[in-house]
């Protein structure tokens, strides 16, 4: 990100939503339609993060609460989305989630078809990355945090020794 003509790395989450109902053909096949938003990994109470929790949540995060508060509590919840379509510049089409509610009293939540997932950019978390899409990948080697010495595809043992096969 540059601010003012410096250079400033920020640190960013993306948080994905399943729409129930949806589906894409991928090669073919028809798979869950996810979408997501990236957010700068901020609690603070001007972020967008902490606005879209608590819009998801229905209410208020307690300061007390920011600095406990586990993104990971949101995986599985309902969440109504608002989403609108736009046009890129290069002429795509692409959708924007541009707000967030807790679902209505009436609302029956559903099992979701796809299972819960989180990556986090540890030593030897190359398991979790397996699992993600081709573009995220992409994005996360490119990423100027992403250390240089980080090998995805390496396999490891827990002692660090590689596993001879």
């Amino acid at each position: 990100m540059e601010y003012q003509g410096e250079s400033k790395a920020k640190r960013l989450v993306r948080i994905g939503w399943e729409l129930l109902d949806e589906t894409i053909s991928i090669g073919g096949e028809d798979k869950p339609m996810v979408i997501g938003k990236e957010f700068t990994f901020s609690l603070h109470a001007k972020s967008g993060l902490r606005k879209a929790i608590e819009s998801m949540m229905g209410k208020a995060l307690k300061d007390s609460d920011v600095p406990t508060f586990d993104l990971e509590c949101l995986i599985g919840i309902p969440v109504l989305l608002g989403v609108v379509h736009e046009q890129s510049q290069a002429g795509n089409t692409y959708a924007k989630i541009t707000s967030f509610a807790p679902p209505m009293k009436s609302m029956k939540p559903r099992a979701l078809s796809l299972e819960k997932q989180v990556f986090e950019l540890l030593p030897n978390n190359y398991e979790s990355y397996k699992a993600l899409p081709l573009w995220t990948k992409r994005k996360i080697k490119e990423a100027k945090e992403t250390p240089k010495d980080w090998d995805p595809e390496a396999t490891a043992t827990e002692d660090g020794d590689e596993i001879p096969f």
